[in-house]
């Protein structure tokens, strides 16, 4: 399991821990330890962007999942190009 990034537990609307939310999207990419972390940082910044920007009756998780899937397909996205301009 990675350390935590922040001090302590930050909960929005409907998610109990952001980070952990965050990170369980990133897990499956092959990263250092340093990019897993600004990924994970930037993620939680633009949860609370969304959250602030949300009617208290909607929820964060499914608009938040959308951002960080596109993050993710990008970022996989990017790693294949360089694979095949390698080859």
């Amino acid at each position: 399991m990675t350390p935590r990034l922040l001090n302590g537990v930050l909960r929005l609307l409907d998610l109990e821990d952001v980070e952990s939310h965050v990170a369980a999207r990133f897990d499956a990419l092959p990263l250092s330890s340093l990019e897993r972390d600004d990924l994970i940082m930037h993620g939680i910044s633009y949860a609370w962007r969304i959250d602030r920007a949300l009617p208290p009756e909607q929820p964060l998780g499914p608009v938040l999942d959308v951002m960080l899937d596109r993050r993710a397909a990008s970022l996989r996205n990017a790693r294949a190009e360089r694979l095949t301009n390698a080859a």
